[in-house]
């Protein structure tokens, strides 16, 4: 009796301790993959701010920040970046129709702001 609850207690043990590894494992990929939608983020701003004045740079910008690789990055920072690649076509589309882009200058920096919070979380 005594070897196989032995045995039960390992399994179990072995058990917990594979379910940890994994967690670690998984968590390990979502800071990585944050720190990659990070570095492309800045990358994209940089690129942003050394480009000359005009509307192709926003629609560079955008186009960068599209292509930043998210696929196992946390669910939160996917979100994020979209909201902000949102917020920032809505200023462009105002912009190019001459409406007024006050209110989308809000919402781009709330949608900046949902995205540094989301890294951060999750870094």
């Amino acid at each position: 009796m005594t070897k196989k609850s032995t045995r039960i207690l390992l399994l179990i043990l072995s058990l917990l301790i594979a379910v940890f590894c994994i967690q670690v494992f998984v968590g390990f990929v979502h800071r990585a993959c944050t720190r990659t939608v990070e570095a492309g983020f800045g990358a994209a701003l940089h690129q942003l701010q050394e480009s000359p004045p005009g509307p192709q740079r926003a629609k560079v910008f955008v186009a960068r920040l599209k292509a930043i690789n998210t696929d196992h990055a946390p669910a939160e920072v996917k979100q994020a970046l979209q909201g902000y690649i949102a917020a920032v076509e809505r200023f462009l589309d105002a912009l190019t129709a001459g409406r007024n882009i006050a209110p989308y200058n809000r919402a781009i920096a709330a949608a900046n702001q949902r995205l540094v919070d989301s890294v951060r979380e999750n870094d």
